[in-house]
């Protein structure tokens, strides 16, 4: 079964719009509303990636649109190549077990990486790591979840977000969706 086309889902929601246009109008936003920033920034933050949305619904006029579409189209253009990836100039980010740290949880990073994936393993069987993402409030609740695995309410969503990616990305998160 194929994927539907950006044209047919906007169409869904009621959008007649350019698919072109509207992948333009995800681009200007991001970087209007949040510059020097990508979309990995967004999308690691719940709370910005629900308020991307929302600006992105009143500049098209269409409050009907998802947030995963909005989101997902966001990372598809940017995989596409057309998305800045972020400053350069930023510093990269400090290692976790310094970041866990500095936000006064004192467990081990092995203990944070295997309550990152013992509560990604509840989301599996729906969800991927990205749509946990692109679903604003799953991604909230989520690492509601994983904070209170841990028992530390001070670790930040974009912290937990980005270990989930990071552990992706090393190949490390079992194969759950059988897919």
């Amino acid at each position: 079964m194929s994927m539907p086309s950006l044209e047919s889902e906007l169409r869904e929601f009621g959008h007649a719009g350019d698919p072109e246009v509207f992948r333009k109008i995800l681009v200007e936003t991001l970087a209007r509303e949040y510059p020097g920033w990508s979309d990995d920034n967004v999308l690691d933050s719940p709370v910005d990636a629900s308020d991307y949305c929302i600006t992105v619904q009143d500049a098209i006029g269409n409050w009907r649109i998802p947030d995963d579409l909005i989101l997902r189209t966001l990372i598809n253009t940017r995989k596409g190549g057309g998305v800045p990836r972020g400053r350069v100039d930023r510093a990269p980010h400090p290692p976790l077990a310094r970041q866990l740290t500095e936000v006064g949880c004192g467990i081990q990073v092995e203990e944070f990486e295997a309550a990152v994936v013992q509560e990604f393993r509840r989301y599996a069987e729906v969800f991927t790591t990205e749509t946990i993402r692109c679903v604003p409030r799953v991604a909230r609740r989520y690492c509601q979840r994983v904070r209170a695995l841990i028992r530390h309410p001070s670790v930040p969503d974009d912290l937990i977000l980005r270990c989930l990616g990071n552990i992706r990305k090393r190949g490390d998160l079992p194969d759950l969706m059988g897919g």
